[in-house]
């Protein structure tokens, strides 16, 4: 069992603070990440692995929603510098991170998400084009989808998808 499961509020909190190492104005956490890189601990006052930022800022006094979301003002999955993190809901995230232009809202998140798929999809966006067009000239979704080997409403979906991301008109 590690020493630092046994810590006190203050001992937690400068354990937390000088397990760092300092690169430009960012504090890079140097100890354990979870699978998605984001600093977690263990620590006797918690029944299972904590996310090391949000236990960072409410020992320091800042008061956390129910299910703490942190996240840095600098993008590093890493950075414990308290001047550098936030936290609240999901939600609250999403909307600062959007305000940034940082995450990809209704009409881009389409696209992104589109453009994310495989390239060998039966309906990528590398089929757009051809699609719109054979359904301008009137063919119908079901030969349209027979044709790639997919469903009618697949079909629908992706024109629809495709029309709102700005791909065909």
């Amino acid at each position: 069992m590690s020493i630092y499961r046994h810590r006190t509020r203050a001992q937690m909190l400068e354990w937390l603070t000088t397990n760092v190492r300092h690169e430009d104005e960012c504090h890079i956490w140097a100890g354990a990440c979870n699978s998605d890189g984001y600093p977690v601990v263990c620590w006797h006052q918690r029944e299972v692995r904590c996310h090391a930022r949000s236990l960072l800022l409410e020992l320091r006094g800042k008061k956390m929603p129910e299910r703490p979301v942190t996240w840095s003002t600098c993008g590093r999955r890493t950075c414990m510098n308290p001047e550098h993190l936030l936290s609240g809901t999901r939600a609250d995230m999403t909307r600062w991170l959007a305000q940034q232009g940082r995450y990809p809202t209704g009409p881009r998140r389409s696209l992104a998400s589109a453009s994310g798929r495989i390239a060998g999809a039966r309906m990528g966006v590398a089929h757009a084009r051809t699609v719109a067009s054979l359904a301008a000239q009137g063919v119908s979704h079901k030969e349209i989808g027979e044709r790639y080997g997919v469903v009618p409403s697949t079909v629908g979906h992706a024109l629809k998808r495709w029309r709102r991301t700005g791909l065909i008109v």
